[in-house]
């Protein structure tokens, strides 16, 4: 008897060593957290040691999910693909090719995103995942989600997101545009100013990484986004709103304004807008979106010039996010189900505005304008049309630099506070350009042109070098195979005016 009870003992002592040493974050179903470009945050999961471990991104959110009994994992992510120490409670690590690069490639850290719900699958006996992604990790989140076959047996319930750039930033589009402008122009005021505007764009773009930069261009979205195949299962998203620029919705479309400083309104809710040029901005092919809430707001710390809160601080967000992810749970549809039919892989048109740089007076005037300008300068600077601010009290940009869409004025702009650059759109002309895959058809409309070029893009170290395409009398071109991606800028000329640019990034 006593030999039976000193067995019994060794048996309940190895089942406690067992409970200890044994995975805590192991459960069917979890919530995946995957926050946005250049931050950082460690592979983590729901073990009790792991609390308060989960990344900056998540210190409100994650707590809050956790607290509801949601088993909840970050996923691993930092620039250059080298995320923080990790946190597993004695589990299973990840491997590296499940890293994501914060500051690389769309579709590759959607890859590395789908290797990671393969691992947790197979590591931690999940089969039901629902994301909750913070700006680009929302994006991420959507490769992830397309590429279903690397994660064979994992159903994905919902996407949740915060502030995704779904149909592109308004930033991004800025400094490409910047990046794709010859400052080379006789008024010397306007040369050096347009100088200071390319090296704000290099500066954002070094920021965010170059491809993470051309890649959130509304261009690129539209064409990335049609390849996309995404399920019936509910998406819900939300977005931030500190910064408003004043002017109708007319004037200044609602992917410009509102924002949080980097994503617009209607992209970050998913929904269709129009760009400055007139061009329709497609939404992404949800079928069922569920429009979270409106917060006051900034995307990141870095932008929070008055002391705003950023997005994912916010009680009351993360609160909301705690709905979203319990309504996701009783979803019966899957993201990564069979997406219903559409004009997947269909041309993809746009109308691109054609735009020359023109700086204020040394008196600190700029001529009257038509909607659809883009306004830069020095942080501190101010612009009015009589009494009225064009790019409000607290204009959106980077700390040393105001990026702003403005609307039309009808009199003289009034600048103080420094140089202010016009990236002036032209009125009488735009053009049509057509994306079919790597084949391309460019349409110049409006006011005749004396001639046209075509050049393709491609930089290193910040800096941009262009190369012609041939265009044929149809005014269609072809993309050299090569990158995730092409950069494309039309260089229109007439007799006596200033060389006008358009530009655009596509996927490829």
């Amino acid at each position: 008897m006593a030999r039976a009870r000193v067995g019994l003992c060794i048996a309940l002592a190895a089942v406690a060593s067992a409970l200890v040493t044994a995975p805590a974050a192991t459960a069917a179903d979890a919530v995946v957290l995957v926050s946005g470009f250049t931050s950082s945050n460690p592979f983590t999961t729901a073990a009790s040691e792991c609390a308060g471990m989960e990344g900056e991104a998540w210190t409100t959110a994650a707590p809050t999910l956790k607290a509801a009994g949601l088993t909840v994992f970050t996923a691993p992510e930092g620039p250059g693909g080298a995320p923080p120490a990790p946190c597993s409670g004695g589990g299973p690590l990840p491997p590296s090719d499940a890293f994501i690069d914060t500051s690389g490639d769309l579709d590759t850290n959607g890859r590395a995103l789908a290797r990671f719900l393969a691992f947790l699958r197979d590591a931690y006996g999940v089969t039901s995942v629902q994301f909750v992604g913070h700006s680009d990790g929302g994006l991420w989140s959507r490769s992830a989600i397309a590429q279903a076959d690397a994660y064979a047996g994992v159903r994905v319930l919902s996407l949740n997101t915060v502030a995704s750039p779904h149909t592109g930033s308004f930033v991004a589009d800025a400094a490409m545009l910047a990046r794709s402008v010859d400052c080379v122009v006789p008024d010397r005021r306007t040369a050096q100013a347009c100088r200071s505007l390319t090296a704000a764009a290099r500066l954002i773009t070094s920021l965010g990484g170059p491809t993470a930069i051309a890649e959130l261009t509304y261009t690129y979205m539209g064409t990335w986004g049609a390849r996309q195949p995404f399920g019936g299962c509910p998406v819900t998203v939300l977005d931030g709103t500190a910064f408003s620029v004043p002017g109708p919705v007319s004037q200044v479309p609602r992917y410009y304004n509102p924002s949080d400083g980097v994503v617009g309104q209607a992209s970050a809710l998913a929904q269709p807008s129009r760009s400055q040029a007139g061009g329709l901005i497609p939404a992404p092919g949800f079928q069922r979106v569920i429009v979270g809430g409106t917060y006051d707001a900034v995307h990141t710390g870095i932008l929070s010039f008055a002391g705003q809160p950023t997005e994912l601080s916010l009680q009351p967000l993360a609160d909301r996010l705690l709905t979203a992810v319990r309504d996701g749970a009783q979803s019966t549809a899957t993201c990564n189900g069979a997406p219903t039919p559409g004009n997947a892989n269909e041309p993809v048109k746009y109308g691109l505005a054609l735009r020359t740089v023109r700086a204020s007076s040394r008196s600190g005037r700029l001529p009257p304008k038509p909607a659809g300008d883009i306004l830069s300068g020095p942080r501190g600077m101010q612009a009015g049309c009589g009494a009225r601010s064009m790019i409000g009290d607290d204009p959106p940009g980077i700390p040393q630099f105001i990026i702003a869409p403005i609307g039309r004025c009808t009199r003289s702009i009034k600048v103080t506070g420094g140089t202010a650059l016009l990236l002036r759109r032209d009125p009488r002309r735009h053009v049509d350009l057509t994306a079919d895959g790597r084949r391309i058809t460019i349409k110049m409309t409006g006011r005749p042109v004396d001639s046209f070029e075509v050049e393709m893009g491609t930089g290193r170290g910040g800096k941009l070098s262009w190369r012609r395409l041939h265009v044929d009398d149809r005014g269609r071109a072809r993309l050299p195979r090569g990158g995730p991606y092409a950069i494309v800028r039309v260089i229109a000329r007439a007799e006596g005016e200033q060389v006008r640019y358009a530009s655009a990034v596509l996927a490829t």
